[in-house]
């Protein structure tokens, strides 16, 4: 089955015809032996950004939307969210359907924060530091403060009260 722009469309019935799925520990294995791949054996691989893909028909699938389709027989219109932050860990009670805003706001700090806190940055000039936040497109900010801690936990707050489950504060 193709779409209109000629790409193909994975369907339950296919995967469920050609994959086995443990939904406890999110791997996959084939069912079938196809194209050089051995019955039994894991299917899939990582791609270079941490996510596990399964090649299908030609195209890279990736293996929690998978995931997802196996289990609940279709998949979310939005964006799969991976709870523990773990690109390669499928299992499904560690997926949750999530806004593209949701899943952003379930990411780790970054690697360039200098302030050593989520959310959190110095101002040079006043020698401050500020929680900052987006919600729906909109930067928030948040009061300055001497210490970082006292900042970090304006962001905290901020972030829960804006993003709730989805809020990571690490």
């Amino acid at each position: 089955m193709t779409t209109a722009s000629g790409r193909s469309v994975i369907t339950r019935d296919f995967v469920l015809q050609v994959l086995i799925y443990d939904p406890v520990t999110g791997i996959f294995t084939w069912r079938q032996s196809r194209g050089g791949k051995l019955l039994g054996t894991r299917a899939g691989g990582l791609d270079g950004d941490g996510y596990e893909v399964i090649r299908l028909n030609k195209r890279a699938f990736k293996s929690h939307r998978l995931a997802w389709l196996y289990v609940h027989s279709d998949l979310p219109d939005s964006d799969l969210d991976h709870r523990d932050l773990n690109r390669a860990n499928n299992a499904i009670n560690n997926l949750r359907p999530a806004t593209r805003a949701q899943n952003i706001a379930n990411t780790k700090k970054r690697a360039t924060n200098r302030s050593g806190y989520k959310g959190v940055s110095y101002h040079a000039f006043s020698g401050l530091y500020r929680a900052t936040l987006f919600v729906r497109g909109k930067q928030i900010c948040g009061k300055y403060h001497k210490k970082p801690e006292d900042a970090y936990a304006e962001y905290c707050a901020m972030a829960v009260a804006s993003y709730g489950e989805f809020a990571r504060l690490s």
